[in-house]
């Protein structure tokens, strides 16, 4: 597979997420799986190469090596040696049965809050650009076990282009930076907003079940319906904006690419059912 562009942190914050929770371990083909590999974006060398690294840097443990003895100082160089060679011949096997410890829980604390300290805002300056969107579900994921829900709501504002071809993109800002404010507003603590693009705009909810993330999507699309209507010029229009809605609830891990598909099919599907509506369903 062609190799991506991905953060290496990322990956690394990945891939300790999928260990975290399993208390058993969890065995991994040393080639790495299709589906892993395509998760973390890179391919089979790469992978046994991030495998090594992980196991050298010690945030996990394999079957047979105390990969903490690595790090100590109360060992000479001879036994380093030894000991790291022994750990390659061990990734050299066809499965492992890895193991996420207190260092690599500690690690992926650390990639959380180096990977938040990234994002920016978009230049109307409210929401997070796309970018980090799939990213931050991704780091969002990180500390859910199997079982726990996320949400994601994703938003298709209604009747938008009549308001750029009727006024100008000053008012179509105007208009935009209203949406993300209600978006932003109607959130709140319970998750983060994202603008991914021209008049679309996302938010991602963990912890959230979908009858309560479906009920925060409702709230957004009547206040942003009653904003509109009162808005200087646009109030004027006979077709205002509104918003399509679509809601998806996950109860397992699922690939940032994954679950955006499918909240932005049912937004579409709110588009295409009349507009101005919410349709939520929950994937297990």
């Amino acid at each position: 597979m062609r190799e991506s562009s991905k953060d290496p942190r990322l990956i690394e914050l990945e891939f300790l997420s999928i260990l975290e929770g399993k208390d058993s371990g969890v065995v991994i083909t040393t080639n790495g799986t299709e589906p892993l590999l395509r998760q973390l974006g890179i391919n089979q060398a790469r992978f046994r190469e991030f495998l090594l690294h992980m196991l050298i840097e010690g945030y996990i443990n394999g079957p047979t090596t105390d990969t903490s003895l690595v790090h100590t100082d109360l060992i000479d160089s001879n036994t380093r040696r030894f000991l790291v060679a022994d750990i390659k011949g061990l990734t050299l096997n066809y499965n492992l049965s890895a193991q996420i410890n207190f260092k690599g829980r500690q690690r992926l604390w650390t990639l959380r809050d180096e990977l938040n300290s990234l994002r920016r805002k978009d230049e109307l300056g409210v929401l997070f650009v796309k970018d980090h969107a799939h990213r931050d579900w991704q780091v969002r994921s990180a500390f859910l076990k199997d079982g726990d829900p996320i949400s994601l709501i994703y938003c298709d504002l209604d009747h938008f282009k009549s308001v750029n071809d009727t006024f100008n993109h000053f008012v179509g800002d105007a208009a935009l930076k209203t949406f993300h404010r209600v978006l932003l507003d109607v959130v709140g603590d319970f998750g983060e907003g994202y603008r991914m693009g021209g008049d679309e705009a996302a938010a991602i909810l963990p912890g959230l079940v979908m009858d309560q993330a479906a009920t925060l999507a409702e709230s957004l699309r009547l206040k942003l319906e009653s904003e509109m209507k009162s808005m200087t010029l646009i109030e004027k229009l006979p077709q205002k904006p509104t918003a399509s809605v679509g809601v998806a609830t996950f109860l397992k891990k699922i690939p940032a690419e994954e679950a955006f598909k499918r909240a932005d099919e049912l937004a579409y599907k709110s588009k295409k059912h009349g507009k101005n509506r919410v349709t939520a369903e929950e994937f297990r």
